[in-house]
Formats: structure tokens, C-alpha cells, sequence
């Protein structure tokens, strides 16, 4: 990430996606720090007033002025499961977008990706016009950033990666949150 101390990231990371599962950002800092150390880090912005956290959802939120709508706030969760099962190192810079497309990030080696949340079929079609008209790729040049869907099943994920070009689309484990990358037909191993 950006920062050389978590803790700094952490608020990084806030500030980008302002609401997360305390679960998710254990997970995306657990290959740097213990998860004891993250907890520590939430507690102390819990108690400084710079994050709530609602321990019946799981929830952590920065007090920022700013919040999204439950159903954003569920898109921009559901999306950071991508992120959060790359891990810390993996990411190297992270921006949030308008919905559907929820993050831009890229990762140490340098690769782009964007992440949407589609439920539908119309959603995707949103989410590839926002891609065309803010992120045009010249004719005749590749599209140097993975487009990544996360959507509720094969049969919708075939047809944005078929009708939409995104690369891949992944199902989440509804227990884990843990992202399955298909690309049509075969399954993606992790990177």
C-alpha cells in the first residue's frame, strides 16, 4: 500500500471505501500484521472518533461526513472482497469509483483492475458505458486494466463477460466472502 505502517494504510483505506467488515480488513492486512495488531488499530480509531464500529454487523465505518446508501455500502463490501483476498502487499494504489464500478486499484507488478458489483444484466451495461466513456482504449490498443464483475451466478457472469468484455467475474462464497474468478467457461486460479 502507499504507507509503510498499516495503521496508516488502514486509514488510507477508509478513506477510500468509508465502510467495511472488520472481517475483511483483518483479512486484507493479515499478510503483514496479526490480526490482534488490525483490532488494536480499529479500537484506537474507535476510541480517537475517527471510525464507529458496529459489532453486530460486523461494521467498521469512518466518520467522515460522508456515507453511501445501504445499497452502495453492501456493493463497495461485496467488492472489496476482491481486494481483501489479495492482501495488503498485492495492492499497491486504490481508488473508489461511481457506481456499479466500485474500486480501481493496482497491485505491485503493476496491473490495473476494476471491480463492479452487477446484479443484473442492465446493471452491467452501466457499468461497461462508464468504462468506455471515462476509460476509452484507442482503437487498435489493448485494454490494459482486468475488468472484474462480481455477480450471483455463472449464468448472468457468462453472459457480461460474453456481451460486457469484463475478464472474469467472480461468485463470493456467501460463508467466507472469498472470491470464485471464472472467464466464461474455466475457473481462474489466484494470482
Amino acid at each position: 500500500m502507499v504507507y509503510t505502517s498499516a495503521s496508516e494504510n488502514l486509514g488510507a483505506i477508509m478513506d477510500v471505501c468509508l465502510c467495511l467488515k472488520k472481517s475483511q480488513i483483518e483479512l486484507f492486512f493479515s499478510d503483514v500484521v496479526p490480526k490482534s495488531v488490525i483490532d488494536g488499530y480499529i479500537n484506537d480509531k474507535v476510541a480517537e472518533h475517527n471510525f464507529t464500529y458496529d459489532e453486530d454487523k460486523d461494521l467498521v465505518k469512518i466518520r467522515n461526513g460522508k456515507e453511501f446508501t445501504p445499497q452502495i455500502q453492501e456493493f463497495m463490501i461485496k467488492a472489496f472482497n476482491v481486494l481483501a483476498n489479495m492482501g495488503s502487499d498485492t495492492v499497491l494504489e486504490l481508488h473508489a469509483l461511481d457506481y456499479p464500478t466500485m474500486l480501481w486499484f493496482v497491485t505491485a507488478n503493476g496491473k490495473q483492475y476494476d471491480v463492479s458489483v452487477c446484479p443484473s444484466l442492465e446493471v452491467a451495461k452501466i457499468a461497461y458505458a462508464q468504462r468506455k466513456l471515462l476509460c476509452p482504449v484507442p482503437e487498435g490498443e489493448e485494454d490494459s486494466c482486468t475488468h472484474i464483475a462480481i455477480v450471483y451466478s455463472s449464468q448472468l457472469g457468462k453472459k457480461l463477460v460474453e456481451k460486457y468484455e469484463f475478464d472474469y467475474y467472480g461468485i463470493l462464497d456467501p460463508e467466507t466472502g472469498k472470491p470464485q474468478y471464472f472467464n466464461g467457461n474455466k475457473v481462474k486460479k489466484d494470482e
